[in-house]
């Protein structure tokens, strides 16, 4: 479990950090539009090709398809946290709570593939 939990990390990280970076609001809409669109591109061509009658994803295809999916959620929530403190620091947010936010917002990444295994064992 450890393991996966560093491998999440080294995934989705440059992907979060991708939008997190950006110092301003321009910046941060073109990278969401040039990198988002390189995203959805890689999606609308994975689901084109699964819904083919003749397609088989093999032995390997969860994890073909965890690789996207842990850099499509990792950027989306780059570009949430970014948007979300972008917002703030016009509202007049102090620098350094910005960057906070920023730095404990990756803890969504993580939480978005374990929280749903928590499901079933909810009483």
């Amino acid at each position: 479990m450890t393991y996966f939990i560093l491998f999440l990390i080294a995934l989705a990280l440059v992907p979060y950090a991708i939008p997190v970076l950006m110092p301003n609001w321009r910046w941060w809409l073109g990278v969401t539009c040039v990198f988002g669109g390189l995203l959805a591109a890689l999606w609308m061509q994975h689901w084109i090709v699964s819904s083919r009658p003749d397609h088989h994803d093999g032995a390997g295809g969860a994890i073909g398809l965890a690789f996207p999916a842990i850099v499509t959620v990792g950027f989306a929530t780059g570009v949430a946290i970014r948007g979300l403190t972008l917002l703030l620091a016009a509202r007049g947010l102090a620098l350094r709570r910005v960057v906070v936010i920023s730095v404990l917002g990756f803890a969504i990444v993580p939480a978005c593939f374990y929280v749903p295994s928590w499901w079933p064992a909810w009483p």
